[in-house]
């Protein structure tokens, strides 16, 4: 794990643009911090993440229907990974990815398509 050093001023935390870029962090982006074993940790909001599960669900409702389903959304190298299942199953038989702001990024995802493929 990468430790980031930010300065405090007040009520605001100062991260250099290098190290938020590193991290994937952009304008907007909803933060939260979690204590844990007298650490500090801080990383995207669940509130963030069940948006992009909103987005997920939405999308597979329109292009491959209710059998399919997504896991809980993962933060990794600045983009927001949902794994896709049927809804019997938990095998994954896709990948959504969406940017930070919860647009698919279709290059990036499987298709409707190579999802339906993987499940048959």
């Amino acid at each position: 794990m990468e430790t980031v050093e930010i300065q405090i001023n007040g009520n605001t935390l100062f991260l250099s643009d290098a190290v938020a870029e590193r991290l994937g962090w952009r304008e907007g982006l909803e933060l939260e911090v979690e204590e844990r074993d007298q650490k500090f940790y801080l990383g995207p909001s669940k509130h963030s993440a069940r948006k992009i599960a909103d987005q997920a669900w939405i999308y597979l409702l329109q292009h491959l229907g209710e059998i399919y389903h997504g896991k809980p959304p993962i933060w990794q190298r600045g983009k927001w990974r949902v794994e896709v299942a049927l809804r019997d199953g938990p095998e994954t038989a896709g990948v959504l990815t969406f940017s930070w702001d919860g647009r698919l990024i279709a290059e990036e995802s499987d298709s409707p398509e190579k999802i339906k493929g993987r499940a048959a």
